[in-house]
């Protein structure tokens, strides 16, 4: 199962701007993590997840057949994304496979994964925050589709 976690200043009030690092875990592994690039890792995460979210989507509904996930504000952090001729995907991290599976599966996994990871930050981010509405519409979306799949 994938976990995903993120990393922040603590120094800092939480708000859905602030830099900070994802790091993803299969099954307790870790398989990708920003802080392996320093500061050119950081990223918005509150405004990349929604990308996040999006691509996943246009991957499960068959509108493409790659996706590249860039962190907003990161010149080095990149996961691709893309669906071979048996529907696996596969996922690269540093141009290293890192994870693949079914594409259900794996899109399914990485929006629980963002969803736990929204349903922890949700409660502390400002309820006024830019991101959250983005955050959430995305997360409906990807559901919806995953339901109807």
């Amino acid at each position: 199962m994938l976990d995903i976690e993120c990393v922040f200043d603590e120094n800092t009030d939480l708000s859905g701007l602030d830099l900070g690092h994802l790091r993803i875990t299969n099954d307790g592994k870790e398989i990708i993590n920003s802080i392996d690039l320093g500061n050119s890792g950081e990223m918005m995460i509150f405004l990349s997840l929604p990308l996040l979210l999006y691509g996943l989507e246009s991957l499960l509904r068959g509108k493409s057949k790659e996706f590249e996930f860039i962190g907003v504000d990161s010149s080095k952090f990149i996961i691709e994304f893309k669906i071979d001729e048996k529907r696996y995907i596969k996922v690269f991290y540093q141009k290293e496979m890192v994870f693949c599976g079914e594409i259900k599966r794996v899109v399914s996994e990485f929006y629980f994964a963002c969803k736990s990871t929204w349903d922890k930050y949700s409660r502390i981010l400002p309820e006024d925050d830019m991101c959250r509405d983005d955050i959430e519409l995305y997360l409906t979306r990807l559901y919806s589709v995953l339901k109807s799949s």
